[in-house]
């Protein structure tokens, strides 16, 4: 596969990230992860690692509209079969403030898969 094509492919996942968080396609979803995908990010009880099954839960029980959801991938980078994608998000579960999130991504069998994911809510007082 082409640098152009796995950029393309890279691009694809991240939106089907978007698509799935707001409608809420749960089987489409867990597909986009690998088995041994960690996040990160500060809740408002300090750091946190987890995987997708923390996730999944949100994703099914979510009373969120979406009606204001916007995202944006700001940043697509490949280097053979590894990847990074930043994405910028206003609207998340209807939150009141954006979120930033860095996206790190491998190629498994010619598949993209996403293995991490940190997060940061624009939010006062959060470090």
């Amino acid at each position: 596969m082409s640098q152009v094509a796995d950029i393309r492919a890279v691009r694809t996942v991240i939106n089907n990230y978007i698509n799935a968080w707001s409608s809420r396609d749960i089987e489409d979803f867990e597909r986009l992860f690998h088995p041994r995908f960690l996040m990160s990010g500060y809740s408002s009880k300090g750091v946190e690692f987890t995987g997708a099954e923390r996730m999944i839960p949100i994703l099914k029980e979510t009373k969120a509209t979406w009606n204001s959801y916007h995202a944006e991938i700001t940043h697509l980078e490949c280097a053979g079969s590894v990847a990074c994608a930043t994405l910028q998000e206003d609207g998340f579960l209807d939150l009141p403030f954006p979120a930033t999130s860095f996206f790190h991504l491998i190629k498994v069998e010619g598949r993209w898969l996403i293995v991490s994911k940190s997060y940061h809510y624009h939010r006062e007082n959060t470090t």
